[in-house]
């Protein structure tokens, strides 16, 4: 780590306007991540446009595909962007939120759909 920060700042020491201003730092984010019951995987949102689809990660070969399209998901020719998402315990369903709209504290209303 210490050799790529001296690379990427070619021997200029750190400030604290680095770190917490201006950053020259990104910071990944996998956001939101549900594993699959009884698999070595896990699924997350990836958004592409105004269209989010579901990703497949295993873990054990480390291959990344895709698990639901989000070009798929269409109510009356319109999509269905997706907030959030659960599996049933057999993991043959998806429980798909969209519309999601805060009303109090952790509540909320939403559309949702069975997959």
């Amino acid at each position: 780590v210490f050799a790529i920060c001296s690379n990427l700042f070619g021997g200029k020491r750190l400030t604290l306007e680095d770190v917490t201003g201006e950053s020259p730092f990104e910071i990944a984010s996998l956001g939101k991540i549900v594993w699959i019951s009884g698999e070595d995987a896990y699924t997350f949102l990836k958004q592409s446009n105004n269209v989010r689809s579901l990703y497949r990660v295993d873990l054990v070969t480390d291959d990344t595909t895709l698990f639901l399209d989000g070009e798929r998901l269409k109510f009356n020719g319109s999509p269905v962007v997706v907030t959030n998402y659960s599996f049933s315990q057999d993991g043959h369903k998806i429980l798909i939120q969209a519309d999601r709209e805060k009303i109090w504290r952790r509540s909320n209303w939403g559309t949702y759909w069975i997959y």
